[in-house]
């Protein structure tokens, strides 16, 4: 597996084949087909690099982008972990980091054993050897990996910042830019198809829409669907939201936007902005309608 600082050395030569488990779970017949091979190669014996996977002439163009967003989420979960610890309290299963970043238990396992099994990753967590889940981690390694990692995102100090500057398309083929914000307060939504949590606080945020109109709040989704490379089609997202009720306006998030909000990796995150622009609230994973509610009273009542 490939790490930062341009190193392309062995990985999964010491990862044992007993953690690749039943993949009848797997979240998509790419995923399934990717880690039906991995187990394959794991069978010989021989190690197994990022370069050899991407280059591997049984994986087809799907196959690939998998492999790829396997290797960038590898350097995700760490910085999850930290903000579940922050917000919540609580260290994330395995279901959740899955949902979080749309990939199977069977993904995730295979990422938590690379990390703790690759002499170059610090030991930043123990887990559990007959469930699987994590069950301690050491904080100060975790946050240097962070530091070191995952420079790009950026989850602390929005409050009082302006947002930045984006045009996007929405769902229907308009466009909705920062500057169709200004003059009222908004709530802005990221999310991705299919996200557990997302499907829990939809609904709530489509209540809020309804409760305060469009002249006192905007609420706008940015669907990351294509960031994260999932395999959704326009018309899906257009169902999906329909089946869920949802009125306000969706926008496709791109790759500039995405790194502009600082490479958002927890889903759903919220930003609440009053009039000129500028971030009165910075929220991260689900929220409950009291919470939305009072924080967004205090926004237009301001």
């Amino acid at each position: 597996m490939l790490l930062p600082g341009g190193f392309d050395r062995t990985m999964l030569k010491i990862f044992p084949l007993f953690v690749i488990l039943s993949l009848a779970s797997s979240s998509s017949q790419t995923e399934t087909r990717v880690l039906n091979i991995i187990q394959a190669m794991l069978q010989t014996g021989a190690g197994i690099s990022f370069t050899q996977l991407h280059n591997d002439p049984r994986f087809n163009k799907k196959d690939k982008e998998f492999v790829g967003r396997l290797f960038e989420i590898f350097f995700r979960i760490p910085n999850f972990i930290e903000i579940k610890l922050q917000s919540t309290g609580n260290l994330p299963n395995r279901g959740q980091i899955g949902d979080n970043f749309g990939i199977g238990v069977k993904s995730v396992d295979l990422l938590l054993t690379i990390m703790s099994n690759d002499p170059r990753v610090p030991k930043m967590f123990e887990r559990d050897r007959n469930s699987g889940e994590i069950i301690s981690v050491n904080r100060e390694l975790l946050k240097s990996f962070i530091r070191q990692h995952s420079s790009q995102i950026r989850v602390t100090g929005w409050e009082g910042e302006e947002i930045p500057n984006f045009t996007l398309p929405t769902l229907d083929g308009k466009q909705l830019s920062k500057k169709s914000l200004l003059g009222s307060s908004s709530l802005l939504y990221f999310w991705f198809t299919g996200c557990p949590p997302c499907a829990r606080i939809a609904p709530i945020l489509e209540a809020i829409h309804r409760k305060y109109g469009k002249d006192r709040l905007k609420v706008v989704g940015l669907n990351a669907d294509m960031i994260l490379k999932l395999e959704v089609k326009d018309q899906n997202r257009v169902t999906y939201l329909k089946n869920q009720g949802i009125s306000f306006p969706n926008l496709l998030l791109n790759t500039s936007t995405h790194k502009s909000f600082g490479s958002i990796n927890v889903f759903p995150t919220l930003f609440l902005i009053n009039s000129s622009g500028k971030v009165v609230q910075h929220l991260i994973n689900y929220q409950s309608m009291e919470t939305i509610d009072r924080l967004v009273s205090q926004l237009v009542d301001s």
